[in-house]
């Protein structure tokens, strides 16, 4: 009997630390707010249209960077947290975990990912119905899949970051919007950011704006106003539905390049010291190439749709 309490002693002695951790972690917890339109209030386009969300949702994750102390910008280390499947609402949580202590940036990412080797069984979802949740599982618009050129290489195509499904209406006409889109946001953007404090060993909450009408009334001079004219013009075999394959075949009508680094119009969404990851060069904004509809809308004016909530 002595003997095994002599060894199971041992074996724990052998488990516990001799000293404290010397680098404590913190985290980040965020739950991500919808805006009224993004809920479902309707909205006026640039062009008259009358525009409704019905559904919305993202595959996004939390991330974040430390600032620099001298000058209150996010530095070049952070992390990022796991990426999950949900519409925006109170109950949904994006986790960051394993950061240091201290003031950070955190921004949310739009994460696709790649059908085949990412199985959708193995996602974490949250608030999402089967119906949403089969359309993560699709091809994404505009995207093509990748073949093999060569025996054993890998085939893959990717699917859907963010999808929206939306009504459109004006003069009596009625437009359906399906949208499953794989938008870029990799990255901080300055309409991103969310100061916080990281604490160690916790989970630092902050609460984020999602702004789905941003995709098609960005505020003025962030990205390119979407007139539903050019929308509907995409329903090219008039079956009323319109989807992102489809604005991918269309090119902006009115389109005005805009270099939003010099513009001044162009301010943080929010009080306290200059969040801006690059000081030296063009945001994630960028100068637009006056694409396609669906360019301006998953490559451009999806830098709007996450911000500090009020």
């Amino acid at each position: 009997m002595k003997l095994g309490r002599a060894l199971a002693l041992l074996v724990l002695g052998a488990c516990v630390p001799a000293t404290e951790e010397l680098n404590p972690r913190g985290g980040v917890v965020a739950r991500l707010s919808p805006s009224a339109e993004t809920a479902g209030t309707s909205f006026t386009s640039v062009d008259g249209w009358t525009v409704t969300i019905e559904r919305f949702a993202v595959r996004a994750s939390v991330s974040a960077q430390v600032l620099r102390v001298e000058s209150d910008r996010p530095y070049g280390y952070g992390g990022g947290g796991y990426p999950r499947i949900l519409a925006p609402n109170d109950a949904c949580e994006l986790k960051l975990t394993a950061m240091s202590p201290g003031p950070a940036a955190a921004y949310i990412e739009l994460r696709s990912r790649y059908a085949e080797y990412e199985p959708l069984a193995g996602e974490s979802l949250c608030g999402i119905d089967d119906d949403l949740r089969e359309r993560f599982d699709r091809r994404a618009d505009g995207s093509s899949r990748y073949e093999a050129s060569f025996p054993g290489e890998f085939e893959y195509r990717s699917t859907p970051s963010l999808v929206l499904l939306a009504r459109a209406e004006k003069a009596g006409r009625a437009l359906r919007l399906e949208l499953g889109l794989d938008a870029e946001l990799y990255g901080p953007t300055k309409a991103g950011l969310v100061p916080v404090t990281i604490v160690a060993n916790e989970g630092a909450p902050i609460r984020v704006r999602v702004d789905a009408a941003a995709l098609f009334v960005p505020p003025e001079r962030r990205g390119q106003q979407i007139r539903f004219d050019d929308v509907a013009a995409a329903d090219a075999d008039g079956d009323g539905v319109v989807t992102g394959g489809e604005l991918a075949d269309v090119d902006l009508v009115d389109c005005e390049p805009v270099d939003h680094e010099d513009d001044p119009r162009f301010p943080l969404p929010f009080p306290g010291p200059k969040l801006d990851p690059y000081p030296d060069d063009l945001d994630d904004f960028g100068d637009t190439s006056c694409g396609s509809v669906l360019d301006a809308i998953a490559r451009e004016n999806v830098a709007n749709l996450f911000g500090p909530a009020p």
